[in-house]
Formats: structure tokens, sequence, C-alpha cells
């Protein structure tokens, strides 16, 4: 299986997936969370840019990602019908004498160096099989939840289904579903618990509940 990318196919994924999360209400790069950036496994560096974002819009908890020969090289491997998710790498190159003195367009200034880009295509480690022993440790604990607010979820009339894990906080008044970020990947308890009422205020819009026009968010 090939890592790489044409660059017109990466261009065309990138912006759909963008773009479908924003449909869902979902702006990647606002997160009312606190929770590790995405990392590649092997290096442990955080993706920047657009590769940043792309990668938080993924249904996936772990922050860890790497290219499938990565994946092969650590004795793991991708689980069948998974699909990676595309990443760009580009770095400035020295050119060489030769391609210095070769003759330019007469738009194009002289340059020592020109931009390299690369697409490449990466896994969750949560796609992987055989690589938890090279996971890093998790996050502190953010401690036990707040019996209090505990007690409000708990009393609302007629409540909307609330979804633990993955890495979006979202209200779809479609399926009157409350998706939430788990417990562990919250700083603390608090930001937990207000990202929760924040989406159960959204649900409250619903037909069966106060039927009044609403967003989803």
């Amino acid at each position: 299986m090939s890592d790489r990318l044409t660059r017109r196919d990466a261009y065309d994924i990138i912006t759909s997936r963008i773009l479908s999360a924003l449909e869902k209400g979902t702006v990647p790069w606002h997160q009312p969370w606190a929770s590790q950036p995405p990392a590649n496994l092997i290096t442990h560096k955080a993706y920047r840019g657009v590769n940043a974002f792309v990668l938080r819009c993924a249904p996936h908890a772990s922050p860890w990602w790497a290219t499938y020969r990565q994946i092969e090289e650590l004795g793991g491997h991708v689980r069948r019908g998974e699909h990676g998710t595309p990443v760009c790498f580009w770095k400035w190159i020295e050119r060489d004498e030769e391609e210095r003195a070769a003759p330019q367009s007469p738009l194009e200034p002289p340059a020592d160096r020109i931009p390299l880009l690369r697409y490449y295509i990466v896994f969750n480690s949560e796609q992987c099989q055989g690589i938890d022993h090279h996971l890093p440790a998790g996050r502190p604990s953010p401690g036990e939840p707040i019996a209090a607010a505990e007690a409000v979820v708990a009393g609302m009339p007629h409540p909307p289904r609330i979804q633990q894990g993955g890495r979006e906080a979202a209200y779809s008044p479609q399926l009157d579903l409350v998706t939430i970020p788990s417990l562990a990947d919250f700083e603390n308890a608090e930001t937990y618990h207000s990202t929760l009422f924040h989406e159960l205020a959204h649900s409250t819009g619903h037909p069966s509940r106060l039927a009044r026009i609403m967003h989803e968010g």
C-alpha cells in the first residue's frame, strides 16, 4: 500500500473533510476541551497547520498517527477495511549548481532554494493492531465527575441520548444525540461538565422539548 497521494487527490480529500465537519456544526480549529494535539507516533512531533485541522476532524480519541509503513516497522498492522487520512509535508531544499545555472522564466526570480511538497496517508493508532506497547502514557487524570453536575444531567426530563468518546462535542437534532469526548480527554471535570451542559442546552430545541429554532453545535 502506498503512503502517498497525488496533489489533486489530497486537496480534494482535505477540503471535503473540513467542509463535512463544518456542515455538522463542528469547527475543526476550535476545541473547547483540552486534549493532546495530533502527533506522529514515531517522532512524537505534533502536526501543524492544515494537518492538525484535518486530523482533529477524524472520529478517534487517540492523538497518535503514523503511516502504513511506519506501523509495519513497529510490528503492527492496519485493520482490514480502515481508511487513512491525508497529511502534507513540505520543506525547503537547496538547488544544486546545475539547477541554478539552468535558464529560468523571466517571471521567476532566481532562487537558491525551492519548496518540496509531498502528501502521505496516515492512520490513527485506534485503527491498528499490534502497536499498543509503543503508545506513550496518556494524559493525567482530570479527576472524578462532579456529583452535583451529574445529578443535573440525570434529572433532565426526557433527555437526549448521550454518547461518550471520540473527539467531537456536538448535538444532532436528527438523531437527538449528544456526543462528547470522555472525561479523561478534558483538562478537568469542570470543563467536561460545562461542555456537556452546552450541548444539552442545544438539545432543548428538539420538537419533543421546547421545539424552538436552533442550530447544531
